[in-house]
């Protein structure tokens, strides 16, 4: 997470920055210019905030994870509980980033095998 943010800013600072190098005293060029850096501005928001939510829904993810290893190791568990970590991780998924195609493509039968297990 903190490599994105570093790169979100990086980017942000090098695109809001360079046209100000080239900019004369034009007060029609300065208007040009100050739409120009906002496009970054709300690209950078909008890139954090879809680092957040990643963010979010991996701690989400691991700490179902977390509880279903726990889960596994009782004796006998209870539908229950198996059926609540279920319903937390549909939401989780739900209300996550959705999967680019290709991806899942790549790594259903991997995933479906161990869901299986």
């Amino acid at each position: 997470m903190l490599i994105f943010l570093a790169g979100v800013v990086t980017f942000s600072v090098t695109i809001s920055i360079t046209p100000l190098a080239v900019s004369d005293g034009n007060t029609q060029v300065y208007i040009i210019y100050a739409a120009y850096l906002l496009i970054p501005v709300l690209l950078s928001a909008d890139f954090l905030s879809l680092g957040v939510r990643v963010g979010r829904n991996i701690e989400a993810l691991t700490d179902i994870e977390r509880s279903l290893e726990n889960v596994c190791q009782q004796n006998e568990p209870t539908v229950a509980e198996v059926m609540r970590l279920v319903a937390e991780y549909n939401c989780v998924v739900a209300t996550g980033v959705p999967i680019p195609l290709w991806l899942y493509s790549a790594y259903h039968d991997e995933i479906d095998r161990i869901w299986k297990k």
